[in-house]
């Protein structure tokens, strides 16, 4: 009986993580391979680690994933020079208030 609680405890917590980083991918409008090889993909090269191209926001992204119908294997354009530097710029408490941060 410890052995099999033992093993569903450990498989739970597996399953936890596993739900915590699609999450986390979900929220940032990525793939795992762009998660894994960004230095690899070339379009992916040029952009600092932190900033990500196709993100929408927390909310956008979320609802796309969730509710948007629409073809899955839609191509997205590359975001402009412009777009990419006002990802970079951190949010401030007037962003918060106007939902750049999830919008």
């Amino acid at each position: 009986m410890i052995l099999l609680l033992a093993t569903l405890f450990f498989c739970l917590i597996f399953l936890l993580l596993l739900l915590l980083f699609h999450s986390y991918l979900i929220l940032t409008n990525q793939t795992t391979y762009e998660l894994v090889r960004r230095r690899r993909i070339q379009y992916l090269r040029n952009i600092p680690e932190r900033v990500y191209p196709f993100s929408r926001g927390a909310c956008r992204n979320l609802y796309e994933f969730c509710c948007a119908q629409r073809s899955k294997y839609r191509m997205e354009p590359l975001p402009t020079g412009q777009e990419l530097e006002d990802k970079l710029r951190p949010y401030t408490c007037s962003d918060v208030l106007s939902c750049r941060c999830c919008c």
